[in-house]
């Protein structure tokens, strides 16, 4: 049976946006700066959160750094440096957090800090708990850091479908299809989703590769926004590995 993993080889059904966030960030107008950090914080921020945790930090000083992180980077117009073709986004933001984390270390600064000027909003479950409910593995800062981003890609995509179905008002056929064809593809029950769609069995089908085209669409889309265009598909490998080690 195919599955949405199998999709995302399909290079006729994804269109490449080539690092669009990246670059807004680093050369946009304010407000479109603005937007590209605060989408660039969203997938970022816990994985390099659950880095600094996993590194030894407390909560509190690993909430400060990673926001001091931030700070930084924007002040100091990193992204501005980075060469699409030369960078994969997610190891040149672990490098340069490890840096950042290195120089607050040596130089012993412990102040309390909090988001300027609003580029940065960060709302959402409280990470430390999220944290917490991380499984008791021996996975390595780098490790941990690497499962998380990939797990945010993949949130991403999801957020992203949801999104085209609600606008559509089928937010009941999304909920329905997500649990049974992209978490669990292998258990896809056609006629049991026809009965309780009250759809025909012709329908349901095609739904159901619908959802998964759509979804390799964006998951690679996703995945694009943070890499050069001929980096796209090593880079959808990795993580689909990623994922699938846990």
């Amino acid at each position: 049976m195919e599955t949405w993993a199998e999709n995302l080889y399909s290079p006729a059904v994804f269109p490449s946006t080539r690092w669009m966030v990246v670059l807004a960030a680093s050369r946009g107008t304010d407000e479109e700066a603005a937007q590209a950090w605060q989408e660039l914080a969203n997938l970022y921020w816990y994985p390099l959160y659950a880095y600094v945790r996993r590194a030894g930090y407390s909560p509190e000083d690993a909430q400060d750094l990673t926001q001091g992180f931030f700070e930084r980077f924007i002040e100091k117009q990193t992204l501005a440096r980075v060469t699409p073709r030369a960078t994969r986004l997610r190891s040149f933001m672990l490098v340069c957090l490890s840096n950042f984390v290195k120089e607050k270390a040596k130089f012993a600064k412990r102040e309390r800090r909090s988001p300027q000027g609003g580029l940065v909003s960060l709302d959402g479950p409280d990470v430390e708990e999220r944290y917490l409910a991380e499984p008791a593995d021996e996975l390595t800062p780098e490790r941990l850091f690497e499962s998380r981003c990939a797990r945010a890609v993949l949130d991403l995509a999801l957020t992203r479908l949801q999104e085209h179905y609600r606008q559509r008002g089928k937010v009941e056929l999304f909920d329905l299809l997500l649990k049974h064809v992209v978490r669990d593809p292998d258990r896809v029950r056609h006629a049991e989703l026809a009965s309780r769609l009250n759809l025909s069995h012709g329908v349901v089908r095609n739904e159901v590769l619908l959802l998964r085209e759509r979804f390799a669409r964006l998951f690679r889309q996703a995945v694009a926004e943070t890499v050069a265009e001929d980096e796209v598909e090593a880079e959808l490998r990795h993580i689909v590995t990623v994922l699938t080690r846990g």
